[in-house]
């Protein structure tokens, strides 16, 4: 198995991107089109919009081998935003909470973004060494994951078998 740091990632630079102000009045009214393109946030960051079986949220993109290793190491999510693994090849993975600041759920998911776990990791104290770092490890094969913070599947009544929709121009940017 080959261990991906699924928190660690680095926040998405994408210098083609459309910017914006950060604000999304779309998500703001409680409207969501997976269809539209990256939006940059009051922070800098790029963030795309994406639905869970219709529930709208903003993700980061990691498609990097140096974004799947720095994952969200350092990160403070808001409640409605994630982060959205690509992979290249289908392989056994694993994500482990070293830096993360806040707990995550990770769902595993399959290649047409249907949830198949989800593993919620509690953010690691001030104690906890790389032997006792929260792990998880995917069901099986995959090149796709949506971190959130910890909880939010629950709390939005989902579970293995929601489907996760993003911009069909995100799916065409291939993971490097």
């Amino acid at each position: 198995m080959v261990l991906r740091f699924g928190c660690l990632l680095l926040v998405l630079a994408v210098s083609a991107c459309e910017g914006g102000n950060g604000r999304d009045p779309d998500l703001n009214a409680g409207t969501h089109a997976a269809t539209a393109g990256p939006m940059t946030g009051d922070d800098g960051v790029v963030r795309w919009r994406a639905t869970v079986n219709g529930v709208p949220v903003r993700i980061r993109v990691a498609r990097t081998r140096t974004q799947h290793f720095k994952g969200l190491a350092g990160v403070k999510l808001a409640a409605d935003e994630g982060m959205f693994f690509m992979y290249g090849p289908k392989e056994a993975r694993g994500f482990w909470m070293k830096g993360c600041v806040i707990g995550l759920d990770i769902a595993w998911l399959s290649d047409d973004l249907t949830v198949l776990k989800i593993d919620t990791l509690p953010a690691p104290g001030p104690k906890t060494t790389d032997e006792t770092m929260p792990r998880a490890s995917a069901p099986e094969p995959i090149k796709f994951i949506l971190e959130m913070p910890a909880g939010w599947f629950a709390r939005q009544s989902l579970a293995a078998g929601a489907r996760i929709t993003v911009p069909a121009a995100l799916l065409r940017k291939k993971a490097e």
